[in-house]
């Protein structure tokens, strides 16, 4: 054995958790790594067999609470619209981006499978995110196996399938492209660690490096907030060992980057690449504003001390500002020891570059759901494992209850904002349990069946209506109603079946409904694109006749031939 496989061998053991490549090596701890428990006696089988269900227990638990969700959170318009994307792709149509809009993709497809399995429903539709978070959580315990060991990679898999609440909420909501992007940056950091290993060239790792970058670029161009530091790292790890890339590599990754983003180069290229050009924001910020609200409003919320919608405290301002920077402390602290020693740097190379890449994004004044920074949550995650696990091999015994300590901290944090908010109250004059966790229902989403109710019983089938209205009340009528906002059409062919039609009707919200429709859509389009008074004005002044009727949140009126108002 040469002196030189025997530093390798020594420092594959001294430094089991780290993937630093100097001095031409890269020791990767996956199926033999180092327990943080070595030195001190083996588990007893009874110990792993506690382990084992106590790890049942806490997915398990995760899951329920997403279910539950699910049974208690109507659908919103921008959720519906994916599920007709669905729909429609069933139906033999294709599309690259989210409809009205000319980014986000790719996640309908993973919808329209579910339906074809399960049936077009509210539940298979949250089911989507729910089975990406999933697959989420299964990256994140490979990652950590290759950046720590087995035990902190399962550590950190749990931790992110249960907190914080933000994102246990979040991987419930079908946004069309952000769960699928999670998952893909995820997979792209795993097969860069394992192309940095010593022993890892082969051609199907590079072609699924490529197929995942491609593949969520197509999501979303936010793939960069994992491809810049996987890639970096892959690259310092080659320059450090002087390996050079093959052609046959090469070519393999362009081809398979260029296949899995081959639908997002179809629509963009000779068109200006328009998904770069994100439309005009509501709140223009300055740069340094955003990064201060990435660290006043996004990090606490990440974090869990800070409620989603209001940005409340939990526990109040002194004691979720005093967690916050308690919890910022730690972490920063235990980042600049990561990158002291050299490990897991692509972590720290994220942590490092995040705040910055997230004040750069036009849409990051929006922070009160937390959607766009979903991406810290699994490094959040790895690295809060990885702190316990580091403290957990200290002698003393309340050292080495710190993983359990701190996976209870962090379902408890969750389960304390989770006490506090919606989705978890249905809307007011449901059939739906308002305090019980005990009660369910699978399509909470009685708000809309008086509206369509109504319509069917008066042989309507085409309706205009606001944006928040529109989409969801076609999703919940399997086809028996086609709804359009006549102000923009998301799906052209919807606004024509509608414009074609000689019996519409036109739908308006009750001003009294007003506050229990705006907590479902945060959107809160609820107009036609013309007021009620203004539909009246118009009929009056052409001579239309037109009867009015109320059905339930909503006040319909049924012109007696088809009218163009407000297009």
């Amino acid at each position: 054995m040469d002196c030189e496989t025997k530093r390798q061998k020594r420092c594959a053991a001294a430094r089991p958790a780290a993937t630093a490549c100097e001095s031409g090596d890269a020791p990767v701890i996956d199926e033999g790594a180092v327990s943080p428990t070595e030195g001190r006696a083996a588990p007893t089988a009874g110990g792993d067999r506690v382990v084992k269900v106590a790890v049942a227990v806490i997915v398990v638990l995760g899951l329920f609470l997403r279910i539950w969700i699910l049974g208690r959170a109507p659908i919103t318009a921008d959720q519906a619209v994916v599920g007709l994307m669905a729909r429609e792709i069933l139906h033999g149509h294709f599309f690259v981006t989210f409809w009205g809009q000319n980014y986000g993709g790719g996640e309908p497809y993973v919808v329209a499978a579910l339906f074809a399995l399960l049936g077009q429903s509210r539940l298979a539709l949250g089911l989507a995110p729910v089975v990406l978070s999933a697959i989420a959580a299964l990256l994140v315990w490979r990652v950590g196996r290759r950046l720590f060991d087995q035990r902190t990679a399962v550590l950190a898999a749990l931790i992110f399938w249960v907190w914080p609440e933000v994102y246990v909420y979040l991987s419930t909501v079908e946004w069309g492209f952000r769960s699928l992007t999670l998952v893909c940056g995820l997979a792209v950091l795993l097969y860069a660690l394992r192309l940095a290993g010593p022993r890892s060239s082969r051609l199907t790792d590079w072609a699924a490096l490529g197929l995942f970058l491609g593949l969520g670029w197509w999501c979303s161009p936010e793939i960069a907030y994992y491809a810049v530091p996987a890639l970096l790292w892959l690259i310092c790890c080659a320059v450090r060992r002087r390996a050079h890339l093959r052609p046959a590599a090469f070519f393999v990754l362009v081809g398979a980057t260029t296949l899995g983003a081959l639908p997002w180069l179809v629509v963009n290229v000779g068109d200006a690449y328009q998904s770069l050009r994100p439309g005009p924001q509501p709140h223009g910020m300055p740069w340094m504003e955003r990064l201060s609200t990435f660290f006043v409003h996004v990090a606490p919320l990440v974090l869990g001390v800070r409620l989603r919608g209001t940005g409340a405290w939990l526990g109040g301002p002194v004691f979720g500002l005093t967690l916050y920077g308690l919890l910022a402390v730690l972490i920063v602290t235990w980042v600049v020891v990561l990158a002291l020693e050299r490990r897991a740097v692509p972590l720290v190379v994220f942590v490092a570059l995040f705040p910055l890449a997230y004040a750069t994004s036009p849409f990051s004044w929006n922070w009160k759901d937390g959607r766009y920074a979903v991406y810290l949550a699994p490094v959040l995650a790895l690295l809060v494992a990885s702190a316990l696990s580091a403290i957990a091999r200290r002698p003393s015994r309340l050292a080495r209850a710190a993983p359990v300590l701190g996976l209870v901290a962090a379902l408890a944090l969750t389960a304390a904002a989770a006490a506090r908010l919606a989705p978890y109250v249905p809307l007011a004059g449901s059939s739906g349990s308002r305090s019980s966790w005990t009660s369910w229902r699978a399509d909470p989403n009685e708000w809309l069946r008086p509206l369509l109710t109504t319509l069917e019983r008066s042989h309507v089938r085409t309706v205009y209506a606001g944006y928040s209205l529109a989409y969801p009340l076609t999703f919940e009528a399997h086809g028996r109603v086609v709804a359009s906002y006549a102000g923009d059409a998301h799906y052209p062919p919807y606004l024509a079946v509608v414009a074609r039609s000689r019996r519409q009707a036109w739908v308006f919200p009750t001003p009294s409904a007003l506050g229990a429709l705006d907590a479902i859509d945060s959107v809160q389009l609820w107009l036609p694109s013309v007021t009620l008074a203004d539909l009246e004005s118009y009929l009056k002044q052409h001579a239309v006749p037109y009867r009015i009727q109320s059905a339930g949140y909503f006040t319909i009126v049924y012109p007696a031939r088809a009218v163009v108002v407000g297009q």
